[in-house]
């Protein structure tokens, strides 16, 4: 079954896909370029100390925000707004 045949309260919004390579195209401005950061999710049965619960901006350490499983959009825009990241999408 193709994701637009999949029900839409089910599966979310139909969102149109992004290119693999998109960072690495020449037009990309350089502030969205240095406003990337890689998402860890957390495992259940690690420390919950370092990993953002989505009631507020995550702490970005070496290029890393780490995530609680199971946040929803909202949680996680608000978690990801400390790395500027959002600024790119």
């Amino acid at each position: 079954m193709a994701r637009a045949d999949k029900p839409e309260d089910h599966f979310g919004p139909h969102m149109d896909w992004r290119e693999h390579s998109f960072l690495r195209n020449a037009r990309m401005p350089p502030d969205a370029k240095r406003s990337r950061v890689r998402v860890v999710v957390c495992r259940p049965e690690d420390d919950p100390g370092p990993c953002a619960d989505g009631s507020g901006p995550a702490d970005e350490v070496r290029g890393r925000v780490h995530l609680r499983p199971g946040l929803n959009d909202a949680q996680m825009q608000t978690a990801l707004q400390v790395s500027g990241c959002l600024a790119a999408v």
